[in-house]
């Protein structure tokens, strides 16, 4: 820009009124404190999120814990276990013998989505990053809840599943994905708390 038209600029500036300087600070003053009290808002907001994020990887985990402990021990063929629900509603993996006498038994946990589902979203606005990891957590619930309803639909009772070697190819696959969800909770965990995943809880 020439000196003569930075010196036309800066004389219209100064010939301005007071109150048209003060209503531009105003203005700067105000969008300033917004900005601020927008920031310790999302802060606010984003240590709820994650703590309601690490409660669901917590869920998750004793789905995942105690399914693995189940799937050492189950023998990969049919007619090895029964799901059974109980009074209060609950379902329970029951270990059956060769002769298919019922052994011990165990609750059978719920996979939980709803959290991930609920703040994939609204977590995206205030930290991408973390939102990222939130959507793989969400995949891995998906993927939890579709072997936990497939541990159900191929027990005793089931036609389809009549073959052995599709229960040893089943099982390989339930203790393989296992491992491979829990690594995607842990690393959502991990962002939410600092620590790897190792707690869980019953409910």
């Amino acid at each position: 820009m020439a000196p003569s038209l930075q010196l036309h600029y800066l004389s219209n500036l100064l010939s301005l009124p007071t109150a048209v300087y003060a209503a531009i600070l105003l203005f700067l003053i105000k969008e300033g404190l917004e900005w601020n009290r927008r920031k310790r808002a999302d802060k606010r907001k984003l240590s709820v999120f994650r703590r309601m994020l690490a409660y669901e990887c917590e869920r998750n985990n004793w789905f995942i814990k105690s399914l693995q402990s189940d799937a050492k021990k189950v023998r990969p063929e049919r007619k090895a276990y029964l799901i059974k629900t109980d009074g209060s509603g609950r379902q329970r993996f029951v270990f059956l013998g060769r002769d298919g006498t019922e052994g011990i038994s165990g609750i059978f946990p719920l996979v939980h989505r709803t959290t991930f589902e609920k703040l994939a979203i609204e977590v995206g606005y205030v930290d991408p990053k973390l939102a990222d990891k939130v959507s793989k957590a969400l995949d891995a619930a998906l993927e939890l809840e579709h072997i936990r309803n497939s541990i159900i639909d191929y027990a005793p009772g089931s036609e389809e599943y009549q073959y052995d070697e599709f229960y040893q190819a089943f099982w390989n696959y339930v203790r393989r994905r296992l491992k491979g969800n829990h690594d995607d909770l842990s690393l959502l965990y991990l962002a939410c708390t600092g620590r790897g995943l190792k707690e869980f809880r019953l409910v």
